[in-house]
């Protein structure tokens, strides 16, 4: 008798915390751009970023902003697929697509492109572009293509050469502690330390 008591309050104690839970649930009609997130990140600025298969997202809590590409406008994303979002200081985000990087300035509500070797084709695999942030610099990879980091006072990417690396098969990067960077390539898992000199690694 007395285990089931403990048994009963506990479901009681469950049931009473699961009310208090409330949530809402956003899709097309509150302005969503696409029912498929592929990736959620929330800025500095407590803003809400959801990026689907057509498009970003900006979400106030009452308002969705939507950003998506226009091919006669260069100040628009380079491709609607947005695979990740990250935040390199406050204002600035980048934006990987299936067809390019964006870096994306709020206050100037200016968008730059990056394609990184496929200005003229698009990759031939989805997820082709991966973004992290190394000690502040901004370090992507591209499929078929290499790694590479950006220089914020030359205003464009740099190629990245790690000894006995190929890094034309990278399909994935991570920035760990310690100055780490973690590759994952279609051969396995890498661990390479970096340094930061002048903002380039």
């Amino acid at each position: 008798m007395k285990y089931l008591f403990v048994v009963l309050l506990s479901l009681v104690a469950q049931s009473s915390l699961a009310a208090r839970i409330l949530y809402d649930r956003i899709t097309n009609d509150e302005g969503l751009s696409n029912s498929s997130v592929n990736v959620i990140f929330r800025d500095s600025r407590n803003y809400m970023w959801f990026g689907t298969w057509d498009g970003l997202n900006r979400y106030d809590g009452t308002n969705m902003v939507c950003y998506n590409n226009d091919p006669g406008d260069p100040n628009s994303l380079s491709s609607n697929r947005v695979r990740d979002i990250l935040e390199q200081r406050d204002g600035i985000l980048w934006v990987a697509t299936d067809h390019g990087i964006n870096r994306m300035d709020l206050d100037r509500n200016r968008i730059r492109r990056y394609y990184l070797g496929y200005e003229s084709l698009v990759p031939s695999i989805e997820n082709a572009y991966s973004i992290t942030t190394a000690s502040g610099v901004l370090v992507c990879s591209v499929y078929e293509w290499g790694l590479a980091g950006f220089s914020e006072e030359e205003d464009e990417f740099y190629p990245i050469v790690i000894p006995r690396l190929n890094t034309f098969d990278i399909r994935r990067i991570c920035a760990g502690r310690d100055s780490q960077l973690w590759i994952l390539t279609t051969h396995g898992l890498f661990c390479a330390p970096y340094r930061v000199k002048e903002g380039r690694i």
